[in-house]
């Protein structure tokens, strides 16, 4: 194949560079939507532009490409070297909320036609929580969303809109069936992630009620997370359990309503693991069930071979480490116990927890 015109390469960095100087510019406008009546606008067409780009691109890969290259597109796009964050944020900070969600399941809504861009509800972010540290080096904050730079299930690189459905489709099989991810037993994050289809992951969710969801998000046919994972790392939390012992006898009976309370939002939400899909012997799959305890200064003393809360944790949790466990074939269960105030380090709970058929 011929080369390009050595020539050219100086008129089209100078294009490159007054483009990025350009993009710069209207960055800055749209952070600041008050000082420009024209943010709204210059969103849209953004959001317009990178649609028609990168389904242009996709589209000319599909039918240049080979699918062994493209799958090697596809590893260096979606292929993550940790575990990808999805479901609400909880991951590394405890479960904040007084109540509780009643509710177990989620229904989802009617699919409707319309590919507006008001329609798409996507948002443009540019900001992090970003701190510097005495050395000078800046600190990122992924307390509440996950790094910028992970791809998570929501990104346009997934989306029909920006790849087309085959591109998509064969993107998303790499990307589930490749990553770890970490879910958190709140708010049936496990049930909405396993078994509803992708393009929910693509819209914003709002008191945790699914969105209205256009036709062309949902692939056909429909694309459930729970037929393609192999890896899945469960963040049991249950930092808001305190120990009988040191509980204020003046409220003991409000504090074990509570600890009942999530004890059984912790089974429900657990439960959302028992997917057909997700328990067949057809393929291999790693789960890492990770405790979220937090034992407090004066419950140290009572802590001896485990700690004071896990015998009351137990019981949520021993129907569904047992079925996958013992039920089910081809599948490598490990039971790890986060609690800072016992070890700074992640501890091996595996034996602890694996009951044996006859238990």
């Amino acid at each position: 194949m011929a080369m390009e015109n050595p020539s050219m390469w100086p008129q089209l960095s100078a294009k490159t560079a007054g483009n990025d100087a350009q993009v710069s510019e209207q960055d800055c406008e749209l952070t600041n939507p008050e000082s420009t009546a024209d943010a709204t606008e210059y969103r849209t067409c953004l959001i317009r532009y990178a649609r028609a780009d990168c389904l242009q691109l996709a589209t000319m890969m599909l039918e240049k490409l080979p699918p062994e290259l493209r799958e090697l597109v596809y590893q260096f796009l979606c292929i993550e070297d940790r575990p990808i964050l999805v479901g609400p944020p909880y991951h590394s900070r405890k479960y904040d909320k007084e109540a509780l969600p009643e509710s177990g399941l989620v229904f989802p809504s009617e699919p409707h036609c319309g590919a507006d861009v008001d329609d798409d509800d996507e948002e443009i972010e540019y900001e992090e929580l970003v701190s510097e540290t005495p050395d000078g080096r800046l600190k990122r904050d992924h307390t509440y969303k996950p790094p910028s730079d992970m791809v998570v299930p929501g990104s346009h690189i997934f989306n029909p809109r920006y790849m087309g459905p085959t591109v998509s489709l064969e993107l998303q099989k790499m990307y589930y069936t490749s990553n770890t991810f970490s879910i958190c037993t709140v708010e049936q994050a496990i049930r909405n992630f396993l078994q509803l289809p992708t393009g929910y992951a693509m819209r914003k969710w709002r008191d945790g009620k699914p969105p209205a969801m256009p036709k062309d998000l949902i692939l056909s046919p429909s694309f459930l997370p729970g037929d393609y994972v192999r890896n899945l790392q469960i963040r049991i939390k249950a930092e808001q359990l305190e120990f009988p012992g040191v509980m204020d006898i003046t409220n003991s009976g409000e504090s074990q309503a509570k600890a009942e309370q999530l004890l059984g939002s912790i089974s429900d939400n657990l439960r959302g693991l028992h997917v057909p899909s997700l328990l067949a012997d057809a393929h291999e799959l790693r789960i890492e069930f990770v405790i979220m305890l937090e034992t407090r200064t004066e419950e140290i003393h009572h802590a001896r071979l485990a700690p004071p809360h896990f015998a009351k944790l137990l019981p949520a949790m021993e129907e569904t480490v047992y079925t996958f466990k013992h039920e089910r074939e081809n599948c490598n269960v490990r039971v790890t116990l986060v609690d800072e105030g016992l070890s700074p380090f992640p501890l091996d709970y595996t034996d602890k927890v694996t009951w044996t058929k006859a238990q």
